[in-house]
């Protein structure tokens, strides 16, 4: 039996997967819908909203604070990146083009590995995000 939940902007019923998980909800999942958030956040009035509370007194705090979380959760993450760049950084490895596409614009490190933080693949924004949500299809899969 599948489960529905009425989305709070477009008011339709859409299966849980429809939905982002939000620890918070009774649910366990955000009230709006992933279409409607993603239009929402498309909408200039909601980047500018989003830009001021960044800069705010409240918005940085909860931004420091959840890199703090990131940072205790990921620790090997966090050198191997930081790793990565001071070594692009003072030149001593140099950003590649893309592995997949062979764009050199907004390419970034890939590890594989988290424990070789200079042994990466060079990947464009979209296909190392299209990697990762892969990976997460795989990891999703292997937990059933």
């Amino acid at each position: 039996m599948m489960t529905l939940k009425t989305c709070n902007k477009c008011g339709e019923e859409k299966p849980f997967s429809a939905f982002r998980k939000d620890r918070s909800k009774a649910d366990g999942h955000h009230g709006t819908c992933k279409r409607c958030e993603k239009e929402y956040k498309a909408l200039p009035a909601a980047k500018e909203t989003n830009k001021k509370y960044l800069q705010s007194p409240m918005g940085r705090k909860n931004k420091a604070r959840k890199a703090q979380r990131y940072n205790r959760k990921y620790p090997e993450r966090v050198v191997a990146v930081n790793a990565l760049n001071r070594a692009v950084k003072s030149g001593s490895l140099t950003r590649q083009p893309c592995e997949v596409c062979g764009t050199e614009v907004n390419v970034q490190g890939h590890h594989p590995d988290y424990s070789k933080p200079l042994d990466v693949i060079w990947l464009c924004r979209t296909h190392h995000i299209n990697l990762h949500a892969d990976l997460q299809k795989q990891e999703l899969h292997f937990a059933e």
